[in-house]
């Protein structure tokens, strides 16, 4: 009920009702309903874009779903070795982790309680898989989106304006968690293979490949913060109250400028 313009949602409804429909029809109908039919066809091909993105999106285990919330991966420091963090710096995730004191999980984002997560070889296969694949076509529809905002604006097509604008943070926001679960698989093969290899070539490529990922990480915090504190829409789910190892709370931009301080102070 926060998300005014969920086209998956509209197609289900639809397809309940007559599941002989025409689902390239069914969708620009929408889009029609949504922004008029001037804007319709570039409505739906951001949603396209959006789709072919997500479908080419490599899943991670229990983070591409409620690990991103019980594991704290939005806030917790992605640096080479966690384990280096003094515990009180890192109590201001951890006191919400949904863990135990002795799980793994603290200091090695592979593994959980007594089993694997993510082998290094999956993780490496799954890093470059979206790097080849998912950021072309989402950087194109966030970049489709901005414009159509700014012309529906310019126009005064002001249901116009407010659909894509809607559509543009939700994208954007978007990005930054598959930037974050990207640089999970990225931290995941090159920890584990630094630590595996004896070669001092393969060594220094994997600490190049964490510098890059530290860096990435920070830049994608700071995206998150400004979407925060500029999109004129609920993006996020968060707590109205309290910060929950179930939930993040309306500490979270605050959450992510610790997270920042944590990765600049640790990134090697």
């Amino acid at each position: 009920d926060r998300v005014p313009y969920a086209v998956n949602q509209e197609v289900f409804r639809r397809f309940q009702l007559d599941s002989s429909l025409d689902i390239e029809q069914t969708v620009s109908d929408i889009a029609v309903r949504h922004v008029g039919e001037s804007y319709a066809a570039d409505l739906v091909k951001a949603w396209r874009l959006v789709e072919q993105a997500v479908r080419a999106f490599v899943p991670l285990s229990i983070y591409t779903h409620y690990g991103v919330v019980w594991q704290r991966l939005f806030v917790r420091p992605l640096v080479p070795d966690i384990g280096r963090i003094p515990e009180p710096e890192r109590a201001y995730y951890e006191k919400h982790m949904c863990t135990s004191i002795n799980n793994p999980n603290r200091v090695d984002l592979a593994k959980d309680v007594l089993f694997e997560l993510i082998t290094k070889d999956y993780a490496q296969r799954a890093f470059r898989r979206i790097d080849e694949n998912v950021w072309a076509p989402l950087d194109a529809a966030i970049d489709l989106l901005r414009k159509k905002k700014q012309e529906a604006t310019r126009n005064g097509e002001g249901q116009a304006k407010k659909v894509f604008e809607d559509q543009y943070f939700r994208a954007r926001a978007l990005r930054c968690l598959f930037t974050t679960l990207r640089n999970t698989a990225v931290w995941i093969y090159a920890v584990h293979e630094y630590l595996d290899s004896y070669d001092p070539e393969k060594k220094a490529g994997c600490r190049n490949l964490l510098d890059d990922m530290t860096r990435r990480e920070i830049r994608n915090c700071r995206e998150l913060i400004e979407i925060w504190e500029t999109a004129p829409i609920e993006w996020m789910i968060v707590s109205g109250s309290d910060e929950t190892a179930f939930i993040y709370g309306p500490n979270f931009p605050q959450l992510l400028e610790k997270k920042i301080s944590m990765m600049e102070k640790h990134r090697t």
